[in-house]
């Protein structure tokens, strides 16, 4: 058992978990083996028997783990500024970007299964733990973070050096760091308003999308949540997601095209500027007001 769930779990870890989990893994290995030599010590045929049933038990307990890691979701913060003192506005960014270092298999297994796809849909959940272990030695070889994850970074120093500036956390659609865990960070944190950004979103993402963080807005009631129009700047695209993760998964470093160019960047800009402009004007009206194009509280 400790071979087969502590294999799934070398494999998929975070690489600062990997002496951790490799402790493990030789332990279960020396336990096993010293079990199958004790009882095939006199009796060979009897050592087999255990020969089998340890790899029998490995494999059950291998399958156990990769199914709990492809069906399983951590709760992680939504950026690396979590624990950061918010005193005004949050500009959440969600979009179909990939983290820029690999911090375990919750992002990237519900990628691999698909949009938000049901967990008993998922058909390759054995081999998830091969894929997961390929992704995490590419980014080891690419030693850098990826073209969308370069893109969200490049937002977030705008953000920062904006007048006045704002703080952005960036949010996938349905993989970790979820919008959700993202609202309930930017709360946590002393945020009054949560601009919710969507970008290069499926129109039909957003009205689940909507639906989701509108039930987590009952664990940040002093929280004020926006929701600004989705914008179209062609970086976050389900191209560029799905080229990035094909890749990682077969070893290779994505194209440079994907790179997103400065011409995409301040449009995404023009368009969260424009929102947070709405958004302030929103909040100065007096309560009931119709909201603007730009930006709808998602209470409404």
């Amino acid at each position: 058992m400790i071979i087969g769930w502590g294999l799934a779990n070398y494999w998929t870890c975070a690489p600062q978990e990997l002496g951790r989990h490799r402790y493990r893994l030789a332990i279960g290995v020396l336990l096993s083996a010293g079990m199958v030599v004790w009882m095939g010590w006199q009796a060979p045929v009897r050592g087999l028997a255990a020969l089998v049933l340890v790899l029998l038990c490995a494999l059950a307990a291998f399958a156990g783990r990769a199914r709990q890691l492809s069906s399983s979701r951590m709760d992680l913060p939504a950026s690396a500024s979590a624990g950061a003192s918010y005193r005004d506005t949050v500009v959440l960014l969600v979009a179909k970007a990939h983290p820029p270092r690999y911090q375990g298999p919750g992002h990237w297994a519900a990628c691999l299964r698909g949009t938000d796809k049901p967990v008993r849909a998922d058909k390759g959940w054995f081999s998830r733990p091969f894929q997961l272990s390929r992704i995490r030695q590419s980014y080891v070889s690419l030693g850098r973070p990826l073209p969308t994850a370069l893109a969200v970074e490049a937002i977030v120093k705008h953000g920062e050096t904006a007048v006045p500036p704002f703080p952005v956390l960036w949010a996938h659609p349905w993989a970790e760091p979820t919008p959700e865990i993202g609202l309930l960070t930017a709360s946590m944190d002393g945020a009054t308003r949560v601009l919710v950004q969507p970008v290069d979103l499926d129109p039909s993402e957003l009205p689940p999308l909507q639906a989701r963080l509108d039930k987590a807005r009952t664990a940040v009631a002093r929280t004020e949540v926006v929701w600004a129009a989705n914008i179209q700047a062609g970086i976050w695209t389900d191209h560029a997601a799905r080229a990035e993760l094909q890749g990682l998964v077969r070893g290779r470093v994505p194209s440079q095209e994907l790179t997103a160019d400065t011409g995409q960047l301040d449009k995404v800009m023009d368009g969260v500027r424009a929102a947070l402009a709405a958004s302030a004007d929103s909040a100065a009206q007096v309560t009931g007001s119709v909201p603007s194009p730009e930006s709808a509280s998602l209470s409404g």
